[in-house]
């Protein structure tokens, strides 16, 4: 073998070895880059979700005296009837279990350019062992537009939201429950602690 062959063998393997770091290299680049797509998805999902909470607490609980139509508090906002008969695309009230909700629940649904955000609302009493879902009655009056009787002072809220940015998507949600204030402007007492399951 001459000295030029092994110049030859020298040049291949270590275009090999340069090849090999540069694939490993652009790997790991392409990687991080999706990493962090997917935690900046993750990370405007949790925002949008906080958000929504953060506003619908700081919302009276419960104003009859608002003018009709306008989302001025929480129960106007977030379950504005007990009717399945009045449902719309977007805006529902359903008397039976559904999506791994109660029966009771006023589901609504809004887009915007980034995804889908979701809110559920279950009233709730809080008992002994925890908060109980204290559904309308079905035939009752219940409408937050003509101040009629609540079912209970406390609402379970789920607050969820869905990023479609491509190419992939991140959820976020998390429950609160929001109780309206002694003596506030629908003059509702705490939850009352219940007995019992």
């Amino acid at each position: 073998m001459n000295a030029r062959g092994l110049t030859l063998i020298e040049v291949v393997v270590a275009a090999a070895l340069v090849l090999s770091v540069v694939i490993v290299a652009s790997t790991t680049i392409g990687s991080l880059a999706g990493a962090t797509a997917r935690a900046d998805r993750g990370t405007l999902a949790d925002d949008r979700v906080a958000d929504e909470i953060e506003a619908l607490r700081a919302l009276v609980f419960c104003d009859p005296g608002r003018p009709a139509g306008e989302h001025a508090d929480l129960v106007s906002t977030v379950f504005p009837h007990a009717d399945a008969a009045r449902n719309i695309d977007g805006a529902a009230y359903d008397p039976a279990p559904a999506h791994g909700c109660p029966a009771g629940t006023f589901t609504t649904t809004t887009a915007d350019s980034q995804g889908i955000l979701t809110v559920a609302a279950t009233y709730v009493t809080a008992t002994a062992v925890g908060w109980r879902p204290s559904a309308p009655s079905p035939t009752g009056p219940y409408d937050a537009g003509r101040s009629a009787p609540l079912p209970s002072a406390a609402l379970s809220v789920i607050v969820s939201y869905v990023c479609h940015r491509r190419p992939q998507t991140a959820r976020a949600g998390r429950q609160v429950v929001i109780a309206a204030r002694p003596g506030g402007l629908c003059d509702l007492q705490a939850p009352p602690l219940q007995a019992g399951s």
